[in-house]
């Protein structure tokens, strides 16, 4: 120590230096030891690794990877849940216990409907399934109302599928003591009468518990059962006729397709576009706007460089022309030639009766005849037409026909013949009221409607029906120049169909 004279302290101190000192020299060995050995595999890593003037690249090509890895990793999640769902043995055989278990399998079918828009029937029957099962072994109200689809079906099968019912309300309604004026569901029960209802649908004690099964009865299944089968869909179809009922009001302000594009008929597109399986969300209005614009009859026209049906199938729905107004809607008839073939079928089924079968005669008519002027409305193609026999028998006793002589076959070659050919298959039929009946409907050669005769005063078929009629006449005339009964018995030929009754030949 300074100033120090002592040797042993002076020592002391020196020991304890020297053993610090060693301590050091270990460490440096030790230190030394490491970094040969890290040396060692930093030149063999070294080796290995780009050379530094390449890192940039490799870093883009490692990025390239990671992003392709991050589009896969979804679908990779996927099947790694898909693998966990199942237990196949490594070979792909089948365990003992099977491939999955029950539990699971309920989890992945009630997967499936979760993803559903709408609630289908069969999801109502597992719904159902689903309820009874979970009475066989549920022993407190938390068996049900915990359990999110449970609980919307004794929502739905209570009606009380409402914004104002939540979770709390149907536990207080389901531990009621209906024998207690002062329980909830008795204090609610005479303005909510539905409360009642579920109360006594179920068998829980006031804090929730009931024996284990005991939950219902077999009546009170059964009655729970008949409540949600019937009452599933209601707030669907509630929902759709509203959506239809806004849909029909919004198109009658509809002038130009700049009205059906506006903000105010938003509601009404997006009804159009699911209508034909388009979503909104992913389709522009510019698309939209210039799909609706196109000319249908022009196989060069946007609409069918979009490949996509369901915008051709979008567009015949509605009447724009290229402009954006509205035109005039081509159908498979023109609405005088409906109307003729109504009237006439309505006719030729209730003439020559009278009192009482008249009236129901005409009745069952009338309610055919609506049958074909709605089905000119919906049918867009020659398939689609000779797939509906019923209008097709409607049509052929409108023209004194007897349906069950006229079989598919020939139907389908009939309306596949050109009117306008006189050599085709319907021109060469002795019976000359099949060539009337084709001519006046407005196909093209493809089948679909011909919508090149927009904003004509007839379509083509109408246009040789018209020249068939003018032959005639002439016909008639020429006949009758020789020989007036000639006349007068192709006359009747042509007026006989109209024949009703005595009063018309009078």
């Amino acid at each position: 120590l300074p100033g120090s004279n002592d040797p042993a302290a002076i020592q002391s101190q020196i020991d304890a230096m020297q053993v610090e000192l060693t301590k050091t020299v270990e460490a440096i060995q030790r230190d030394q030891t490491t970094l040969a050995t890290s040396q060692t595999r930093y030149t063999e890593l070294d080796g290995r690794l780009v050379p530094l003037a390449q890192t940039a690249e490799r870093r883009a090509e490692l990025a390239k990877l990671i992003a392709a890895g991050a589009s896969d990793a979804p679908y990779l999640g996927l099947m790694k849940s898909l693998a966990e769902d199942f237990k196949f043995n490594a070979d792909g055989s089948v365990p003992a216990g099977g491939a999955v278990t029950p539990e699971k399998l309920l989890e992945i079918v009630g997967g499936f409907f979760n993803k559903q828009t709408r609630l289908t029937h069969a999801e109502a029957m597992f719904n159902q399934e689903l309820f009874e099962q979970e009475l066989k072994t549920a022993d407190n109200v938390s068996d049900f109302i915990d359990d999110p689809r449970l609980l919307k079906y004794i929502r739905v099968a209570f009606n009380l599928d409402k914004a104002t019912v939540v979770k709390s309300t149907i536990e207080q309604i389901l531990t009621s003591d209906l024998s207690d004026p002062d329980s909830y569901a008795n204090r609610f029960g005479d303005t909510n009468p539905e409360y009642l209802e579920l109360a006594k649908a179920f068998n829980f004690n006031t804090d929730g518990t009931v024996a284990a099964g005991q939950a219902q009865d077999e009546l009170q299944t059964s009655s729970t059962r008949s409540n949600y089968m019937s009452r599933w869909d209601d707030k669907q179809e509630a929902d759709l006729e509203k959506a239809i009922k806004f849909y029909k009001l919004d198109l009658t302000a509809v002038k130009t397709l700049d009205d059906f594009m506006s903000k105010e008929a938003e509601d009404s597109l997006v009804f159009a576009l699911e209508a034909v399986g388009l979503d909104p969300a992913t389709v522009s209005k510019l698309t939209i706007k210039n799909a609706l614009k196109s000319d249908l009859s022009d196989p060069n026209s946007y609409i069918y460089k979009l490949n996509d049906e369901r915008f051709v199938s979008l567009a015949k729905f509605f009447n724009f022309d290229t402009k954006g107004g509205v035109t005039r809607q081509v159908l498979l008839q023109s609405n005088a030639t409906i109307t003729n073939v109504a009237k006439d079928y309505i006719l030729r089924q209730s003439r020559f009766m009278e009192g009482d079968e008249l009236k129901a005669a005409r009745a069952k008519a009338q309610t055919e005849a609506k049958y074909y002027t709605d089905a000119m409305q919906r049918i867009g193609s020659r398939d689609e037409l000779l797939a509906d026999r019923k209008t097709l028998d409607i049509l052929l006793i409108s023209k004194g026909i007897d349906p069950s002589t006229v079989t598919n076959d020939f139907l389908k070659e009939a309306f596949n013949s050109d009117p306008a050919d006189p050599n085709s298959f319907v021109n060469t039929q002795t019976d000359k009221r099949f060539a009337q009946i084709v001519g006046t409907f407005n196909f093209d050669s493809k089948g679909e409607i011909d919508r090149s005769s927009a904003g004509e005063a007839q379509n083509g078929g109408e246009v040789v029906a018209t020249q068939d009629l003018y032959v005639r006449q002439m016909l008639e005339t020429q006949q009758g120049e020789e020989n007036p009964g000639v006349r007068l018995a192709l006359y009747f030929e042509r007026m006989s169909d109209s024949i009703t009754d005595p009063y018309v030949i009078l």
